[in-house]
């Protein structure tokens, strides 16, 4: 299988780039545009497997717990009580938020099916394109929020899922068609476009659709979704987009002065103000999400 062509801000960072910044993303995991894209990645998946059938469901690229929390959340009551639930990610700092996410539910949650499923969930260390921990034929429902149009060879981490899916297992994953909040940035930094770029294939229904039938999945659906960063206050999003961990921000930022900092957060500021789309109280985004199965012989 051929991979894409990705950009630099992939092959630059590493496992230990994400976990400095795991606790940030921790603090924003149900705020923010990809709470809509999992919503759907879900139900999508029940349309081809109802979660009551489940049997070791898999969270690839968990980030600190973003697809899982909502899952336990949302489908609680729909889940088999019997279930094993592994959440995983190559950066051991999001792994952590994961272990504490955990432990904070179930402190806090009184006794039924939310609780009992958080005593179920593993966090391990794992990356996507080498789930070789993982047995064949063992895994009945797997997610990949926004992690796959990041890897080095997505192709190979499709691969991967598609292999440790059982028989009429199924997938779902999202990525970006449009990003808007990252273009405004690349605007406000004088970028031309070179450190944050959507990959190929993964930017397009087509494209998604594509890497998922190159890969073995059957009866793929793949969904444009529009979505929304919202935000009340447009000078302190400049501020937390200058002050981020994320990669992808950093290899926008990386190559300025100090001076040219200053000026781009101003200008940041201002263009969030300009572009707000007061029906939304935000800025739109275009969010894929698309899923498939894994066939019955």
């Amino acid at each position: 299988m051929t991979a894409t062509t990705q950009p630099d801000y992939v092959r630059t960072y590493t496992g230990d780039a994400w976990s400095d910044q795991a606790a940030e993303y921790s603090s924003m995991m149900l705020t923010g545009p990809m709470l809509l894209l999992i919503r759907v990645m879900y139900k999508h998946m029940q349309s081809y497997r109802l979660f009551s059938s489940a049997t070791t469901m898999l969270d690839i690229g968990s980030g600190p717990g973003s697809a899982t929390y909502t899952l336990l959340n949302d489908h609680a009551n729909d889940i088999a009580p019997d279930v094993k639930i592994v959440a995983t990610d190559f950066s051991e700092g999001m792994v952590e938020q994961v272990k504490q996410l955990k432990a904070k539910k179930i402190a806090e949650l009184d006794d039924g099916p939310a609780k009992r499923l958080w005593k179920r969930v593993e966090a391990k260390v794992m990356d996507a394109q080498d789930l070789s921990a993982v047995s064949d034929n063992s895994i009945s429902h797997a997610t990949a929020s926004l992690v796959l149009f990041m890897m080095p060879d997505s192709g190979k981490a499709l691969s991967e899922i598609h292999r440790v899916l059982e028989a009429g297992g199924v997938m779902s994953c999202s990525s970006w068609k449009k990003a808007t909040w990252m273009n405004i940035a690349m605007e406000a930094a004088g970028n031309d476009g070179d450190s944050f770029k959507l990959p190929a294939r993964w930017d397009d229904v087509d494209g998604t659709r594509k890497m998922l039938e190159d890969a073995g999945f059957v009866d793929v659906k793949v969904e444009e979704v529009e979505t929304c960063l919202k935000y009340e206050d447009a000078g302190r999003l400049a501020e937390w987009f200058f002050g981020s961990k994320n990669p992808p921000f950093l290899a926008l930022l990386r190559d300025l002065s100090e001076e040219q900092r200053i000026q781009a957060r101003a200008t940041l500021a201002k263009l969030f103000e300009e572009r707000k789309d007061k029906r939304l109280d935000g800025v739109a985004g275009i969010g894929i999400v698309a899923s498939g199965r894994k066939a019955i012989k």
